[in-house]
């Protein structure tokens, strides 16, 4: 997946012109809350509830700016805090999105990165895009159709 679009913006939210980003980033997570590896409800109010504290270092980000091959090594940029207590919201539930950017992308604009990396063929599922607004009579996602 790209790490491209970290980079389109500075962290007041202002288009960037000229972009720099890396070649591969990793965030290192950290638990205070010692989270079970399955969801539970009783998960998402233990995490309302104070165990993640103001300030604390949820992720730490660690970046690698070209492939291993020509050099580069991780390198830790930076870390995610918290600024406030955890809460839930409607918001975050209902309209936050994430986009995932194809590495392809990546390659455009740097195509020297292209001998680094594993390229995957495109597969039947990307080839029949854009997705058909009606579903078929016995996909059991018909419902997933009708958000579109």
């Amino acid at each position: 997946m790209s790490v491209k679009g970290l980079a389109d913006y500075d962290q007041y939210g202002n288009k960037e012109d000229e972009i720099n980003w890396p070649f591969k980033c990793e965030f290192r997570p950290n638990d205070p809350c010692n989270s079970p590896d399955e969801w539970s409800d009783s998960y998402l109010n233990q995490l309302t509830t104070g165990c993640i504290p103001v300030g604390y270092t949820l992720f730490e980000m660690w970046c690698q700016e070209g492939p291993e091959a020509d050099g580069y090594e991780m390198e830790q940029l930076g870390n995610i805090n918290t600024s406030s207590d955890i809460v839930t919201s409607m918001y975050g539930d209902t309209k936050l999105f994430f986009r995932h950017v194809r590495f392809e992308e990546d390659i455009e604009a740097r195509p020297h990165w292209k001998d680094h990396v594993q390229m995957f063929t495109r597969n039947t599922f990307v080839d029949n895009l854009p997705l058909p607004y009606d579903a078929p009579a016995s996909c059991p996602f018909d419902y997933l159709f009708g958000l579109m």
